[in-house]
């Protein structure tokens, strides 16, 4: 799940500056793995019911002897104690989206309220990410780069692309910290998560993973299957596929939920585009900007944002919008105004901190590997515009995850330490679920398929509709209900159910 890089770093760095949620250096001493968490009241931004923690666990699980690291917790006790059923963790995606900063948007959510009756939720940041050793990197290096943002058309560009990353990385290693660099992997975020349900003195985890969050489940499942009450896994992420065929997928699926935009905003007589040829008028803007990038005056005058803007920055917030059907209304209206030759809504603040999701998304290269030469390169952009069926120039070529990751990761400094590889899991303690959209922008209805097929036991809810998760989002629906009731109470749907909200 990609989003914006300027959303949450101002909300970051105040957690930082909060003695609560201090990030500590590795320690020498030996890890408690029984100790109770010992919660307190969270500084400021977070409400006054939020409680906050810290928990112990190696630095290396390889070497749990050796060294530790102090990860920050942070929870939303539950409401009826009395009838409360335990922890809930709740996971969102990513890669290095900052979930225990985005837990106060949810609190006393409307949907969320059955949760919030039973369950402490907890919030455990991935190690790079949000409060948990944040990944550093050279903002002022990071500007110049993301000003002059565009997809490489040419050899020499792709090699100069590569080359940045390779410098940019070397940089953020030595500013993070190489010890804790390592661990920077979804592996050894799995292994947290059991490390917190131990201290949590929990006898099974009830986790709820988004997205990339889903693998962070599915990686649990595999090294704990004995230690779940409940695993739901939504908008699921296969890690189990080589990035090759995750690109041709994540093309095919991104093109169908484009299109249902385009249906969307040519029919329904509420949008600003009725009647119009949706599809065509947004491709032809990401010609126009291929050719010539749009300058943005007001970014020029006040040197707070990103004075040009290229057919990327159209590409990664048509994106963003494509996730929830809520926004498809403001995405008509932001077509609409570009059409017009107003492109503000694609002004994006520069980075200013050292903490950023601008680069946080780049823990994933510790997670897939890539050879791709500039042949493969080259072909892949070609195979990926016939299977959209847009010309070059105004096609979507960079608009997903994996687009970017081909980019980043090749020359990234960190051996890739969790390569995708096949689940082998049997069976658990108790049944998981998996969900996932027909018309999923980010992680095709495939993986879901293929990753149910390789957990016992396990059942696949399909949502006949548009859209990245479906819980919690766009008012609920029939999805969000099943996986609040498997939540509650381990009850799963039949195999092969299909809703259509």
């Amino acid at each position: 799940m990609i989003y914006p890089v300027y959303l949450f770093v101002p909300l970051i760095a105040t957690l930082l500056r909060g003695t609560a949620l201090a990030i500590s250096a590795p320690t020498k001493t030996a890890p408690s793995t029984n100790s109770s968490l010992n919660w307190t009241s969270c500084p400021s931004p977070f409400p006054q019911n939020f409680q906050c923690a810290e928990l112990s666990a190696p630095l290396h699980y390889s070497q749990a002897n050796e060294q530790n690291v102090t990860l920050n917790v942070v929870k939303i006790p539950a409401k009826n104690s009395s009838a409360r059923l335990g922890t809930l963790v709740f996971q969102e995606g990513g890669p290095g989206y900052p979930t225990a900063a985005h837990l106060i948007s949810y609190d006393n959510q409307v949907g969320w309220q059955r949760i919030q009756e039973r369950f402490d939720v907890v919030a455990l940041d991935p190690r790079g990410v949000g409060v948990n050793y944040p990944m550093k990197c050279d903002p002022q290096r990071w500007n110049q780069f993301a000003s002059a943002l565009s997809y490489p058309k040419t050899e020499r560009q792709w090699e100069q692309t590569l080359e940045f990353f390779e410098d940019f990385g070397s940089d953020c290693k030595n500013r993070t910290g190489a010890e804790i660099w390592s661990t920077f992997d979804t592996l050894t975020s799995a292994r947290d998560l059991e490390t917190l349900r131990s201290a949590l003195g929990e006898g099974g985890i009830n986790y709820y993973g988004l997205s990339w969050g889903s693998q962070r489940g599915q990686q649990y499942a595999q090294l704990y299957p004995n230690k779940i009450r409940t695993l739901a896994l939504d908008s699921v992420l296969d890690h189990t596929s080589q990035p090759e065929n995750l690109i041709v997928d994540s093309a095919i699926s991104f093109g169908l939920a484009a299109d249902f935009f385009y249906d969307w905003a040519g029919t329904n007589k509420s949008s600003v585009l009725y009647g119009q040829d949706v599809k065509t008028l947004f491709l032809n803007l990401a010609k126009q900007l291929d050719q010539t990038p749009a300058t943005l005056t007001e970014c020029v005058q006040s040197g707070n944002c990103y004075p040009n803007v290229t057919r990327q920055e159209l590409l990664s917030f048509f994106s963003g919008q494509l996730d929830f059907t809520r926004s498809f209304p403001s995405l008509a209206q932001a077509i609409t105004e570009m059409a017009q030759g107003n492109y503000s809504v694609l002004a994006a603040p520069i980075v200013t901190e050292e903490t950023s999701s601008a680069w946080s998304f780049m823990i994933g290269c510790n997670d897939w590997s890539t050879n791709e030469t500039y042949v493969d390169f080259a072909n892949r952009l070609i195979a990926e515009r016939e299977l959209t069926g847009a010309p070059e120039g105004g096609d979507y070529v960079g608009a997903t995850a994996w687009d970017l990751w081909m980019l980043y990761c090749p020359r990234w400094p960190t051996a890739v330490s969790n390569p995708p590889k096949p689940l082998d899991i049997a069976n658990t303690s108790a049944p998981v679920l998996l969900v996932n959209a027909l018309w999923d922008p980010e992680t095709p209805y495939s993986g879901a398929v293929n990753v149910q097929r390789q957990i016992g036991g396990s059942v696949l809810l399909t949502r006949h509709g548009e859209g990245h998760g479906s819980f919690l989002v766009d008012g609920g629906g029939e999805a969000m209900d099943i996986i609040m009731d498997y939540l509650l109470t381990g009850a799963l749907p039949a195999p092969g159910t299909v809703v259509y909200s």
